[in-house]
């Protein structure tokens, strides 16, 4: 009976118990969701490098592991963008400027040269006295280096020399004036240019010259418009880059924008660009002109999905 027990026993197989799976976190599931969703490629490296270490889901993770992907996978869920945003403003001109340039040639010394523009300078600012208003900053003058030139000129096919060496100084003064009444302006440039009494023939020879001239008016407004104006181009600016963001975010979800840094723009080379300003005007008398302001800034943000 004993040996038929031992056969018996060696006939019973082996009684192996069944490995048990435990159901990932809750929060590893939906970290490697949203991994695979936002990187498969990089999800399926997971995989295959786990796999020789056995599948970690069919393991119990420790807490540290939890955290590493949760970390891993909201990377992948933040994204950094750099654009450039674009603004403009414009406003109605609220002034005209004028620019006067006084200028001698042909003196003999630079006190003589100097004089000659002091005193005609004199002569257009009584001249500018009629339109004074309240204007801030209305007036400015700003007197230039004395200088040596000789002048030439090309005249019956042939270059001459019109000041020579021994009269080549030569003086000017820039006259900036803004005048907020239009109506006036046609006015106050034949008040200018009357003080031009002396005319000499183009081809006169080592003779003193003494001349009042006049730019293109400019349009132009006052400082608190000029600030409310960069204001307004700036925040342009901000909600331009901040729809191009929007646009290139799509696909995340709920995603978070949060504007890191601004800075300014520059060229391929690395030069800044500065704010561009156009003044635009018709000084005909119809209106005094617009004044436009376009900026560019580059913004930074941080895009991070929910």
């Amino acid at each position: 009976s004993d040996s038929k027990e031992g056969e018996h026993a060696q006939k019973e197989p082996l009684q192996v118990p069944e490995p048990t799976v435990e159901p990932p976190p809750k929060e590893l599931q939906n970290a490697m969701r949203k991994l695979s969703e936002a990187k498969p490629q990089t999800m399926i490296e997971m995989m295959s490098f786990a796999g020789s270490m056995g599948n970690p889901l069919h393991n119990k993770m420790e807490s540290q592991h939890i955290t590493q992907v949760l970390d891993l996978a909201i990377k992948h869920d933040e994204r950094e963008f750099e654009i450039i945003g674009e603004g403009t403003s414009a406003k109605a001109a609220e002034f005209v400027r004028v620019n006067i340039s006084v200028a001698s040639e042909c003196h003999q010394s630079a006190l003589s040269a100097r004089q000659a523009v002091d005193k005609l300078t004199q002569e257009a600012i009584q001249a500018l006295d009629k339109y004074r208003t309240e204007l801030p900053e209305q007036l400015a003058v700003s007197p230039e280096a004395n200088k040596q030139q000789i002048k030439t000129a090309y005249v019956n096919q042939q270059n001459i020399i019109l000041c020579d060496a021994d009269h080549a100084w030569t003086s000017s003064t820039l006259i900036q004036f803004k005048l907020n009444n239009l109506l006036l302006l046609a006015e106050l440039q034949d008040a200018l240019l009357a003080l031009n009494i002396r005319t000499l023939p183009l081809t006169a020879i080592n003779v003193e010259r003494l001349a009042l001239s006049l730019a293109q008016p400019v349009p132009g407004v006052l400082a608190e418009t000029w600030d409310a104006m960069s204001d307004l181009a700036l925040k342009r600016a901000h909600a331009n880059a901040l729809r191009q963001v929007k646009v290139l975010s799509e696909g995340m979800n709920n995603p978070k924008v949060e504007l890191m840094k601004v800075a300014t723009t520059s060229t391929a080379s690395g030069q800044v660009l500065y704010d561009r300003v156009d003044s635009e005007g018709d000084t005909s008398g119809a209106s005094l002109g617009t004044v436009s302001l376009k900026l560019a800034r580059q913004f930074t943000f941080k895009v991070e999905a929910q």
